[in-house]
């Protein structure tokens, strides 16, 4: 397994979402998705910036990290994503 870092911005939709809902458990919901590509959640950091969060993943390898970045970007909930290597 290798180690990622992805940076996120929630998107309008989303984030009116979180705050009708702020216990969600947005842990459970992203180690959710990293499952679907082999792997695992390590930790999520909650910013102020341009990024509303960045999260560390245990993942098989790059190709595994793109393909949770569609899954997740495709959902609608992000208005923007990086990952780092």
């Amino acid at each position: 397994m290798s180690k990622y870092l992805i940076a996120a911005t929630y998107s309008a939709q989303a984030m009116a979402g979180w705050i009708k809902e702020p216990g969600s458990d947005r842990l459970a919901a992203a180690n959710n998705a990293a499952e679907k590509v082999g792997g695992k959640v390590i930790s999520i950091t909650f910013l102020r910036g341009k990024y509303d969060f960045i999260a560390e993943f245990d993942l098989p390898n790059f190709e595994a990290a793109a393909a949770l970045k569609m899954i997740t970007m495709s959902s609608g909930a992000f208005s923007e994503m990086d990952i780092m290597e």
